[in-house]
């Protein structure tokens, strides 16, 4: 299968844009809103997920996001995207839930 170079920068930028304004929300949102669905308060989310998680976790969004999109766009059949995405989604909430329940005292940052 060939991908003409406009398309595949055209696939990248999108993928690009989209991490830069989708996900910091998206993680902003998740770090504030499961501690208060857990019992915690808007304070202690800030304090204990937010603050010490979001930017470690960004860092590997990064890396992992514009990727995944952009061979998302460029090389999946439309027909197929949305269940390539939603695996990759699966994969990608697998690992906030697991950030979500480590302790900040556990997040070495020099691994993110």
């Amino acid at each position: 299968m060939f991908i003409n170079l406009q398309m595949f920068i055209f696939c990248t930028f999108k993928a690009i844009l989209e991490q830069f304004t989708y996900a910091p929300v998206t993680m902003l949102c998740f770090y504030t809103v499961m501690p208060v669905l857990e019992g915690n308060t808007l304070q202690s989310a800030i304090q204990d997920h937010l603050k010490p998680k979001f930017f470690s976790t960004y860092k590997i969004a990064l890396c992992y996001w514009p990727f995944v999109q952009t061979f998302n766009f460029s090389l999946v059949p439309a027909r197929n995207r949305v269940p390539f995405v939603s695996v990759c989604s699966l994969i990608w909430w697998t690992f906030l839930a697991h950030m979500n329940s480590e302790r900040k005292d556990q997040i070495n940052p020099k691994i993110l």
